[in-house]
């Protein structure tokens, strides 16, 4: 039970610095990627 424990505890560290951190610094990218992109529709829609 204790090997177990010690196991996952770093995991659920690392899994919640994933979850605070890394997440919204994905979903941020993911955000200005999508804009840039409909920004590109929209100047090809405009050639």
């Amino acid at each position: 039970m204790k090997i177990c424990l010690i196991h996952t505890f770093p995991h659920s560290i690392l899994f919640n610095f994933f979850l605070s951190y890394i997440l919204p610094i994905i979903l941020k990218k993911i955000k200005v990627l999508n804009k840039f992109i409909l920004f590109l529709v929209k100047i090809f829609d405009i050639m």
